[in-house]
């Protein structure tokens, strides 16, 4: 593997199999082992193969210890309620994991109708919402949040190239707009600086 990719190789949504590829595999793995307290290495040379090695605690004791949850992130902003909406399953694991370990609040849904029934229920310091979902768009849950007034900052986390007509429909407000694949400091930076209300 290049250096470029050796370094994003656990990032979200980075993949180098174009459209064949989700980006989520390496980044699952990740996390699954982080989750155990183990450890995933890579080691590669372009054009000489990768191998990567995996470290996992071994539990002699059958009795589960309960660990309070501690951020990964010390530097992170207060802690805010977020919701993400996605209709991967994966994506979601992946986000409330990022997001969790971050010190957030993180509430997931797989559809964009629960979503938009959220909307008139339940207030969110910050919307995370995909575009492309079956039955209904991403731009229809955003428009539900944009009515109720539920949600005080929203953004699109999409791998769509296509142009976004954000711009040119009033009825669609968002604070930013994430791009597949991306950085966790990218979501990170975009989330400290939002205008969070009391």
């Amino acid at each position: 593997m290049s250096e470029e990719v050796k370094e994003r190789i656990f990032d979200p949504f980075f993949t180098t199999r174009r459209s064949h590829g989700t980006g989520l595999g390496m980044s699952v793995s990740y996390g699954v082992i982080k989750r155990h307290g183990g450890e995933i290495e890579l080691e590669s040379e372009e054009g000489k193969g990768a191998t990567f090695n995996l470290r996992i605690p071994i539990k002699k004791d059958a009795v589960q210890k309960t660990i309070p949850h501690e951020p990964a992130h010390k530097g992170a902003r207060k802690s805010i309620h977020i919701l993400v909406i996605d209709d991967n399953e994966d994506v979601l694991m992946i986000m409330d994991n990022i997001l969790a370990d971050a010190g957030h609040t993180v509430k997931t849904v797989d559809n964009g109708m629960e979503a938009i029934e959220l909307a008139g229920k339940e207030d969110f310091d910050l919307v995370l919402c995909d575009l492309l979902m079956p039955e209904v768009h991403g731009y229809d849950v955003i428009k539900a949040f944009n009515q109720s007034g539920k949600a005080q900052n929203i953004g699109i986390i999409t791998g769509w190239d296509d142009e976004l007509k954000l711009i040119d429909d009033k009825k669609i407000k968002v604070d930013f707009i994430l791009k597949k694949p991306f950085k966790q400091e990218e979501l990170e930076n975009y989330i400290n600086n939002l205008k969070i209300r009391d």
